[in-house]
């Protein structure tokens, strides 16, 4: 008897904040989303290796995929390559080498695997954890 009184007594104060909260929560968490992508994305761009083109930042961005889903990813024809690294190959057509300029040079001699995104993720945890807990400290405020 005594908890249904404590409930009853406070359910005047709570319910507007409650039905405050679900108003404002999907819009809150999608600019939760933006604001840990952006997170990702600013560490994604600091790790990504810079060559005389800088294809690899420039075309590296976030694009909203739906309701509180976001893709960082990099357009660049080369990024699988820089990640995921190559074994010897025949190029059967020109490439750009820095420094050099376009260039045929049949044999490729591979590359090693750079996976700087999961580096930049890993890294990005913790500032991206900070800003999820700012902003709930902020929503529950």
């Amino acid at each position: 008897m005594a908890n249904e009184i404590t409930i009853t007594k406070y359910k005047d104060e709570v319910t507007p904040f409650l039905e405050s909260l679900l108003e404002r929560l999907p819009g809150e968490a999608d600019n939760l989303v933006n604001n840990v992508g952006e997170v990702f994305l600013e560490y994604l761009q600091e790790y990504t290796p810079i060559g005389c083109t800088h294809e690899l930042y420039s075309r590296t961005e976030m694009t909203v995929t739906g309701l509180l889903s976001r893709l960082i990813d990099s357009s660049a024809a080369h990024f699988p390559f820089n990640v995921l690294g190559t074994s010897p190959h025949w190029i059967g057509s020109s490439i750009f080498i820095c420094g050099v300029g376009w260039r045929y040079i049949g044999e490729h001699p591979g590359t090693q695997p750079n996976d700087y995104p999961s580096l930049a993720f890993m890294d990005g945890l913790g500032p991206a954890e900070n800003v999820a807990d700012e902003w709930l400290n902020n929503l529950l405020e």
